[in-house]
Protein backbone atom coordinates (compact mmCIF):
# COMPACT_ATOMS: atom_id res chain seq x y z
CA UNK A 1 0.00 0.00 0.00
CA UNK A 2 3.15 2.38 1.02
CA UNK A 3 4.45 1.72 -2.12
CA UNK A 4 1.43 3.03 -4.39
CA UNK A 5 1.18 5.85 -2.23
CA UNK A 6 4.53 7.30 -2.43
CA UNK A 7 4.04 6.19 -6.81
CA UNK A 8 0.76 9.14 -6.66
CA UNK A 9 2.58 11.46 -4.63
CA UNK A 10 5.57 11.81 -7.17
CA UNK A 11 3.02 11.59 -9.98
CA UNK A 12 0.89 14.46 -8.53
CA UNK A 13 4.52 16.56 -7.71
CA UNK A 14 5.59 16.31 -11.39
CA UNK A 15 1.85 16.74 -12.91
CA UNK A 16 2.04 20.51 -10.78
CA UNK A 17 5.54 20.91 -11.93
CA UNK A 18 4.36 21.61 -15.30
CA UNK A 19 3.33 24.97 -14.30
CA UNK A 20 6.26 26.43 -14.02
CA UNK A 21 8.03 24.04 -16.76
CA UNK A 22 5.08 24.91 -19.33
CA UNK A 23 5.62 28.25 -21.67
CA UNK A 24 9.26 28.48 -20.84
CA UNK A 25 11.23 29.47 -23.61
CA UNK A 26 14.56 27.29 -24.66
CA UNK A 27 15.72 28.55 -27.57
CA UNK A 28 16.44 32.06 -28.50
CA UNK A 29 17.48 31.45 -32.53
CA UNK A 30 15.55 33.00 -35.01
CA UNK A 31 15.00 29.67 -36.97
CA UNK A 32 12.58 28.62 -34.51
CA UNK A 33 10.21 30.98 -35.90
CA UNK A 34 9.10 28.08 -38.75
CA UNK A 35 7.25 24.76 -38.17
CA UNK A 36 6.50 24.15 -34.74
CA UNK A 37 10.13 25.03 -33.56
CA UNK A 38 13.39 23.82 -32.65
CA UNK A 39 13.22 20.41 -32.34
CA UNK A 40 14.47 19.84 -28.55
CA UNK A 41 17.19 17.09 -27.74
CA UNK A 42 15.40 14.35 -25.57
CA UNK A 43 18.58 13.33 -24.12
CA UNK A 44 19.15 13.65 -20.45
CA UNK A 45 22.57 14.48 -18.78
CA UNK A 46 24.72 11.39 -19.54
CA UNK A 47 23.11 11.34 -23.33
CA UNK A 48 24.27 15.25 -23.67
CA UNK A 49 27.74 14.73 -23.00
CA UNK A 50 27.83 11.49 -24.89
CA UNK A 51 26.63 13.59 -28.31
CA UNK A 52 23.53 13.10 -27.53
CA UNK A 53 23.73 9.13 -28.16
CA UNK A 54 20.31 7.51 -26.33
CA UNK A 55 18.85 4.44 -28.12
CA UNK A 56 21.05 2.03 -27.38
CA UNK A 57 22.14 3.39 -23.77
CA UNK A 58 20.93 1.63 -20.46
CA UNK A 59 22.50 2.35 -17.01
CA UNK A 60 21.23 1.84 -13.28
CA UNK A 61 22.12 5.36 -12.26
CA UNK A 62 20.80 7.17 -15.01
CA UNK A 63 17.61 7.20 -16.55
CA UNK A 64 17.17 7.18 -20.46
CA UNK A 65 13.24 8.11 -21.20
CA UNK A 66 14.02 8.40 -25.28
CA UNK A 67 14.11 3.86 -24.97
CA UNK A 68 11.36 3.39 -22.67
CA UNK A 69 12.64 -0.46 -22.82
CA UNK A 70 16.10 1.04 -21.01
CA UNK A 71 14.38 1.24 -17.73
CA UNK A 72 15.08 -2.46 -16.80
CA UNK A 73 18.56 -1.05 -16.02
CA UNK A 74 17.22 0.15 -12.86
CA UNK A 75 18.25 -1.55 -9.64
CA UNK A 76 15.66 -3.76 -7.37
CA UNK A 77 13.97 -1.58 -4.31
CA UNK A 78 15.97 1.50 -6.19
CA UNK A 79 14.98 5.14 -7.26
CA UNK A 80 15.75 7.81 -9.55
CA UNK A 81 15.47 11.13 -9.77
CA UNK A 82 16.63 13.47 -12.07
CA UNK A 83 16.46 17.48 -12.46
CA UNK A 84 17.89 18.78 -15.76
CA UNK A 85 19.27 22.66 -16.11
CA UNK A 86 20.41 24.26 -19.08
CA UNK A 87 21.84 27.70 -19.89
CA UNK A 88 22.32 28.98 -23.88
CA UNK A 89 24.88 31.45 -25.74
CA UNK A 90 23.67 32.01 -29.02
CA UNK A 91 25.39 34.07 -31.31
CA UNK A 92 23.93 35.04 -34.73
CA UNK A 93 25.78 35.74 -37.70
CA UNK A 94 24.49 37.76 -41.26
CA UNK A 95 26.09 39.93 -43.71
CA UNK A 96 25.43 43.05 -41.38
CA UNK A 97 26.67 41.61 -38.30
CA UNK A 98 26.19 39.62 -35.42
CA UNK A 99 24.22 39.59 -32.09
CA UNK A 100 24.20 37.41 -29.08
CA UNK A 101 22.02 36.53 -26.23
CA UNK A 102 22.15 34.00 -23.10
CA UNK A 103 19.11 32.24 -22.01
CA UNK A 104 18.31 29.42 -19.59
CA UNK A 105 16.06 27.51 -17.50
CA UNK A 106 14.80 24.22 -16.21
CA UNK A 107 14.70 21.52 -19.21
CA UNK A 108 13.04 18.57 -17.57
CA UNK A 109 12.24 16.69 -14.52
CA UNK A 110 11.62 13.11 -13.90
CA UNK A 111 11.57 9.76 -12.10
CA UNK A 112 12.35 6.20 -12.38
CA UNK A 113 11.34 3.46 -10.15
CA UNK A 114 10.69 -0.88 -10.14
CA UNK A 115 7.40 -1.97 -9.69
CA UNK A 116 8.72 -5.49 -9.87
CA UNK A 117 11.41 -7.52 -10.70
CA UNK A 118 10.47 -7.71 -13.78
CA UNK A 119 8.42 -4.53 -14.32
CA UNK A 120 9.94 -1.07 -14.44
CA UNK A 121 8.75 2.41 -14.54
CA UNK A 122 9.47 6.01 -14.91
CA UNK A 123 7.38 9.48 -15.59
CA UNK A 124 8.50 12.83 -16.87
CA UNK A 125 7.54 15.78 -18.12
CA UNK A 126 10.04 17.09 -21.01
CA UNK A 127 9.84 19.53 -24.09
CA UNK A 128 9.99 18.18 -27.47
CA UNK A 129 10.36 21.59 -29.48
CA UNK A 130 10.84 25.07 -28.43
CA UNK A 131 9.66 28.77 -29.99
CA UNK A 132 11.68 31.68 -28.69
CA UNK A 133 12.40 34.66 -31.01
CA UNK A 134 12.27 38.26 -31.51
CA UNK A 135 13.20 40.00 -34.54
CA UNK A 136 13.06 43.87 -35.90
CA UNK A 137 13.40 45.37 -39.18
CA UNK A 138 13.54 49.15 -40.12
CA UNK A 139 13.44 50.52 -43.47
CA UNK A 140 13.45 54.58 -43.94
CA UNK A 141 11.25 55.37 -46.93
CA UNK A 142 12.56 57.30 -49.45
CA UNK A 143 9.57 59.07 -50.95
CA UNK A 144 8.31 60.61 -47.77
CA UNK A 145 8.92 60.84 -44.16
CA UNK A 146 7.97 58.01 -42.83
CA UNK A 147 10.24 55.07 -41.07
CA UNK A 148 8.53 51.41 -40.93
CA UNK A 149 9.34 49.12 -38.18
CA UNK A 150 8.44 45.05 -39.21
CA UNK A 151 8.67 43.19 -35.61
CA UNK A 152 8.10 39.45 -34.89
CA UNK A 153 8.25 37.63 -31.62
CA UNK A 154 7.27 34.15 -30.86
CA UNK A 155 7.69 31.67 -28.07
CA UNK A 156 6.32 28.37 -26.61
CA UNK A 157 6.71 24.63 -27.59
CA UNK A 158 4.95 21.54 -27.96
CA UNK A 159 5.76 19.46 -24.14
CA UNK A 160 4.86 15.84 -23.09
CA UNK A 161 4.53 14.73 -19.77
CA UNK A 162 4.86 10.92 -20.17
CA UNK A 163 4.92 7.68 -18.50
CA UNK A 164 7.05 5.10 -19.28
CA UNK A 165 7.26 0.84 -18.81
CA UNK A 166 9.65 -1.44 -19.52
CA UNK A 167 9.16 -5.29 -19.31
CA UNK A 168 11.73 -8.05 -19.28
CA UNK A 169 10.89 -10.51 -21.59
CA UNK A 170 13.97 -12.94 -20.89
CA UNK A 171 17.42 -12.41 -19.89
CA UNK A 172 18.67 -10.31 -22.54
CA UNK A 173 15.67 -8.88 -24.18
CA UNK A 174 13.44 -5.95 -22.78
CA UNK A 175 10.35 -3.91 -24.67
CA UNK A 176 8.94 -0.85 -23.46
CA UNK A 177 5.95 1.14 -23.77
CA UNK A 178 5.79 4.96 -23.90
CA UNK A 179 2.77 6.58 -23.12
CA UNK A 180 2.13 10.20 -23.31
CA UNK A 181 0.17 13.63 -22.99
CA UNK A 182 1.47 16.05 -25.29
CA UNK A 183 0.41 19.58 -24.58
CA UNK A 184 1.30 23.37 -25.42
CA UNK A 185 0.58 26.53 -27.02
CA UNK A 186 2.55 28.62 -29.76
CA UNK A 187 2.06 32.66 -29.87
CA UNK A 188 3.25 34.47 -32.36
CA UNK A 189 2.85 38.30 -33.02
CA UNK A 190 4.07 40.40 -36.10
CA UNK A 191 3.32 44.13 -36.14
CA UNK A 192 3.81 46.63 -38.95
CA UNK A 193 5.01 50.58 -36.71
CA UNK A 194 4.58 53.25 -39.53
CA UNK A 195 6.01 56.71 -38.08
CA UNK A 196 5.25 60.11 -39.35
CA UNK A 197 5.84 63.54 -38.46
CA UNK A 198 1.91 63.71 -37.07
CA UNK A 199 1.08 59.92 -35.55
CA UNK A 200 2.50 56.58 -34.99
CA UNK A 201 0.43 53.53 -36.39
CA UNK A 202 0.51 50.40 -35.49
CA UNK A 203 -1.24 47.04 -37.17
CA UNK A 204 0.04 43.74 -34.93
CA UNK A 205 -1.70 40.45 -35.41
CA UNK A 206 -1.51 37.95 -32.80
CA UNK A 207 -1.67 33.95 -33.30
CA UNK A 208 -2.44 31.16 -30.96
CA UNK A 209 -2.56 28.12 -31.38
CA UNK A 210 -3.20 25.44 -28.44
CA UNK A 211 -3.09 21.75 -28.70
CA UNK A 212 -2.90 18.73 -26.70
CA UNK A 213 -3.40 14.95 -27.72
CA UNK A 214 -2.19 11.59 -26.61
CA UNK A 215 0.67 9.89 -27.93
CA UNK A 216 2.59 6.47 -27.89
CA UNK A 217 5.72 4.51 -28.64
CA UNK A 218 7.49 1.65 -28.39
CA UNK A 219 11.29 0.37 -27.46
CA UNK A 220 13.36 -2.30 -27.15
CA UNK A 221 16.71 -3.38 -26.23
CA UNK A 222 19.23 -6.25 -26.26
CA UNK A 223 21.61 -6.21 -24.00
CA UNK A 224 24.67 -9.14 -23.68
CA UNK A 225 27.99 -10.05 -22.67
CA UNK A 226 30.05 -11.31 -25.60
CA UNK A 227 32.82 -12.50 -24.08
CA UNK A 228 34.81 -11.61 -20.52
CA UNK A 229 35.64 -8.11 -21.98
CA UNK A 230 32.76 -6.77 -23.87
CA UNK A 231 29.27 -6.06 -23.70
CA UNK A 232 26.94 -5.50 -26.47
CA UNK A 233 24.01 -2.81 -26.37
CA UNK A 234 21.28 -2.51 -29.04
CA UNK A 235 18.10 -0.15 -28.98
CA UNK A 236 15.53 0.53 -31.00
CA UNK A 237 12.70 2.93 -30.69
CA UNK A 238 9.30 3.54 -32.74
CA UNK A 239 6.40 6.71 -32.04
CA UNK A 240 3.10 6.69 -33.45
CA UNK A 241 2.51 9.32 -35.30
CA UNK A 242 0.34 12.00 -33.05
CA UNK A 243 -2.68 14.35 -34.13
CA UNK A 244 -2.94 17.61 -32.06
CA UNK A 245 -6.25 18.93 -31.59
CA UNK A 246 -5.47 22.33 -31.99
CA UNK A 247 -7.96 25.69 -31.67
CA UNK A 248 -5.88 28.12 -33.81
CA UNK A 249 -7.01 32.07 -32.90
CA UNK A 250 -6.16 35.51 -34.15
CA UNK A 251 -6.30 38.62 -32.80
CA UNK A 252 -5.72 41.53 -35.22
CA UNK A 253 -5.64 44.95 -33.69
CA UNK A 254 -5.02 48.98 -35.72
CA UNK A 255 -3.51 51.57 -33.05
CA UNK A 256 -3.21 55.06 -33.63
CA UNK A 257 -1.28 57.60 -31.73
CA UNK A 258 -1.33 61.13 -32.18
CA UNK A 259 -1.38 64.36 -30.34
CA UNK A 260 -5.22 64.39 -28.95
CA UNK A 261 -4.97 60.68 -27.72
CA UNK A 262 -4.77 56.87 -29.04
CA UNK A 263 -7.19 55.11 -30.59
CA UNK A 264 -7.33 50.81 -31.10
CA UNK A 265 -9.79 49.11 -33.38
CA UNK A 266 -9.99 45.37 -32.80
CA UNK A 267 -10.40 44.27 -37.11
CA UNK A 268 -10.57 40.62 -36.19
CA UNK A 269 -10.87 37.77 -33.05
CA UNK A 270 -11.83 34.74 -32.92
CA UNK A 271 -11.12 31.31 -34.30
CA UNK A 272 -10.05 30.84 -37.48
CA UNK A 273 -9.73 27.07 -37.75
CA UNK A 274 -10.21 23.93 -35.84
CA UNK A 275 -8.34 20.87 -36.93
CA UNK A 276 -5.27 18.99 -36.75
CA UNK A 277 -1.19 19.58 -36.60
CA UNK A 278 0.56 16.35 -37.18
CA UNK A 279 4.06 15.36 -35.25
CA UNK A 280 5.18 12.50 -37.50
CA UNK A 281 6.04 9.17 -37.13
CA UNK A 282 9.80 8.87 -36.32
CA UNK A 283 12.00 5.49 -35.06
CA UNK A 284 16.03 5.35 -33.69
CA UNK A 285 18.41 2.59 -33.60
CA UNK A 286 21.52 2.50 -31.92
CA UNK A 287 24.50 0.54 -30.55
CA UNK A 288 27.35 0.70 -28.23
CA UNK A 289 30.11 -1.62 -26.99
CA UNK A 290 31.64 -1.60 -23.60
CA UNK A 291 35.18 -3.20 -22.96
CA UNK A 292 35.89 -4.04 -19.73
CA UNK A 293 33.62 -1.86 -17.61
CA UNK A 294 35.72 1.17 -18.70
CA UNK A 295 35.01 2.32 -22.30
CA UNK A 296 31.82 2.62 -23.81
CA UNK A 297 31.35 3.71 -27.58
CA UNK A 298 28.02 4.09 -28.98
CA UNK A 299 25.99 4.69 -32.22
CA UNK A 300 22.62 6.58 -32.56
CA UNK A 301 20.36 7.00 -35.43
CA UNK A 302 17.49 8.91 -35.24
CA UNK A 303 14.45 10.06 -38.12
CA UNK A 304 11.41 11.96 -38.31
CA UNK A 305 9.56 11.79 -41.22
CA UNK A 306 8.45 15.48 -41.60
CA UNK A 307 7.87 15.46 -44.67
CA UNK A 308 4.54 13.52 -44.12
CA UNK A 309 3.56 16.17 -41.29
CA UNK A 310 0.25 18.35 -42.34
CA UNK A 311 -1.33 21.11 -40.12
CA UNK A 312 -4.26 21.40 -40.56
CA UNK A 313 -4.57 19.00 -43.71
CA UNK A 314 -2.24 20.53 -45.37
CA UNK A 315 1.59 19.54 -46.42
CA UNK A 316 4.23 21.50 -45.46
CA UNK A 317 7.26 22.12 -47.25
CA UNK A 318 8.81 20.01 -44.47
CA UNK A 319 12.58 17.10 -45.06
CA UNK A 320 12.81 14.42 -43.07
CA UNK A 321 14.81 15.51 -39.88
CA UNK A 322 17.71 13.38 -39.50
CA UNK A 323 20.49 13.24 -36.57
CA UNK A 324 23.42 10.66 -36.26
CA UNK A 325 25.15 10.45 -32.58
CA UNK A 326 28.52 9.08 -32.17
CA UNK A 327 30.04 9.06 -28.29
CA UNK A 328 32.26 7.64 -25.49
CA UNK A 329 32.07 7.41 -22.41
CA UNK A 330 35.42 5.85 -20.38
CA UNK A 331 35.74 5.18 -16.60
CA UNK A 332 39.40 4.75 -15.14
CA UNK A 333 38.21 2.39 -12.34
CA UNK A 334 34.16 1.76 -11.55
CA UNK A 335 34.58 1.15 -7.99
CA UNK A 336 37.93 3.21 -7.29
CA UNK A 337 38.54 4.27 -3.77
CA UNK A 338 40.71 6.84 -5.51
CA UNK A 339 37.85 9.83 -6.85
CA UNK A 340 38.69 11.05 -10.24
CA UNK A 341 39.74 7.46 -11.49
CA UNK A 342 35.99 6.86 -10.72
CA UNK A 343 34.64 9.93 -12.45
CA UNK A 344 32.81 8.79 -15.86
CA UNK A 345 34.36 11.48 -18.99
CA UNK A 346 32.35 11.70 -21.66
CA UNK A 347 32.39 13.00 -25.49
CA UNK A 348 30.62 13.07 -28.45
CA UNK A 349 29.39 14.33 -32.31
CA UNK A 350 26.38 14.43 -33.77
CA UNK A 351 25.25 15.81 -37.58
CA UNK A 352 21.84 16.85 -38.15
CA UNK A 353 19.82 17.54 -41.59
CA UNK A 354 17.07 19.57 -40.36
CA UNK A 355 13.30 19.08 -40.98
CA UNK A 356 13.15 23.21 -42.09
CA UNK A 357 13.54 24.63 -45.57
CA UNK A 358 14.41 27.98 -45.55
CA UNK A 359 14.97 29.82 -49.04
CA UNK A 360 14.43 25.99 -50.65
CA UNK A 361 17.63 25.06 -49.01
CA UNK A 362 17.71 22.30 -45.96
CA UNK A 363 18.81 23.75 -42.69
CA UNK A 364 22.04 21.69 -41.57
CA UNK A 365 23.68 21.11 -38.13
CA UNK A 366 26.43 19.99 -36.30
CA UNK A 367 27.86 19.66 -32.68
CA UNK A 368 30.16 18.42 -30.67
CA UNK A 369 29.74 17.65 -26.55
CA UNK A 370 32.01 16.72 -23.33
CA UNK A 371 30.62 15.97 -20.09
CA UNK A 372 31.64 14.25 -16.53
CA UNK A 373 29.82 12.14 -14.25
CA UNK A 374 30.50 13.01 -10.98
CA UNK A 375 29.53 10.07 -8.53
CA UNK A 376 28.01 10.61 -5.28
CA UNK A 377 27.40 8.52 -2.21
CA UNK A 378 24.54 5.59 -2.58
CA UNK A 379 24.87 5.35 -6.46
CA UNK A 380 23.71 8.87 -7.27
CA UNK A 381 25.70 11.77 -9.53
CA UNK A 382 25.90 15.22 -10.73
CA UNK A 383 26.84 15.49 -14.75
CA UNK A 384 27.71 18.60 -16.25
CA UNK A 385 28.44 18.43 -19.81
CA UNK A 386 28.99 21.68 -22.69
CA UNK A 387 28.01 21.57 -25.85
CA UNK A 388 29.00 23.71 -29.37
CA UNK A 389 26.58 23.77 -31.97
CA UNK A 390 26.52 25.15 -35.38
CA UNK A 391 23.93 25.65 -38.00
CA UNK A 392 23.50 27.54 -41.28
CA UNK A 393 22.06 27.95 -44.73
CA UNK A 394 23.85 29.18 -47.64
CA UNK A 395 22.74 31.88 -50.86
CA UNK A 396 22.77 35.10 -51.30
CA UNK A 397 22.83 36.31 -47.63
CA UNK A 398 24.15 33.41 -45.38
CA UNK A 399 22.88 33.43 -42.26
CA UNK A 400 24.74 31.30 -39.69
CA UNK A 401 23.88 30.69 -36.13
CA UNK A 402 26.25 29.05 -33.32
CA UNK A 403 25.51 28.26 -30.05
CA UNK A 404 27.52 27.13 -26.59
CA UNK A 405 24.77 24.71 -24.09
CA UNK A 406 25.95 24.12 -20.54
CA UNK A 407 24.27 21.42 -18.85
CA UNK A 408 23.78 20.85 -15.63
CA UNK A 409 21.85 17.38 -14.28
CA UNK A 410 21.42 15.81 -10.72
CA UNK A 411 20.63 11.87 -10.87
CA UNK A 412 19.76 11.08 -7.32
CA UNK A 413 19.32 7.38 -6.22
CA UNK A 414 17.68 5.74 -3.41
CA UNK A 415 16.72 2.96 -1.94
CA UNK A 416 12.81 2.99 -1.50
CA UNK A 417 10.15 0.29 -0.78
CA UNK A 418 12.84 -1.43 1.13
CA UNK A 419 11.71 -3.21 4.43
CA UNK A 420 13.97 -4.01 7.14
CA UNK A 421 14.23 -7.12 8.87
CA UNK A 422 15.38 -7.53 12.61
CA UNK A 423 16.10 -11.04 14.04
Amino acid sequence: MLKKINIGILVFLIGCSSASLFGQNSSSSPYSMFGVGDIANNGFGRNLGMGGVSTPLISNNNLNPSNPASYIGIMPYSFIFELGLSGNNYTLKTPNGSTSKFDGNIRYIAVGFPLTKWWKAGVGLRPITDIGYNIQQEYNLQLDTNRLVNAYKGEGGVNSFYFDNSFVLMKSLSVGLKSAFVFGSIDRTSSVTSYNRTSTNVLTVEDRKIFRAFSFGLGTHFHKAINDKFFLNIGATYNLKTNLATDYERLVTSTTNKVNGTFTDTLSNGVVKQGDMVLPQSYGLGTSIIFKQKLELAFDYQFENWSKSDFFGELQNFKDNQRFSVGLEFTPEYNSIKYFRAVRYRVGFNKTNSYLMINNQQLRQIGGSMGFGFPLRSGSQINVAVSYTERSISGDNRLSENYFQFHLNFSLQANWFYRSKFE
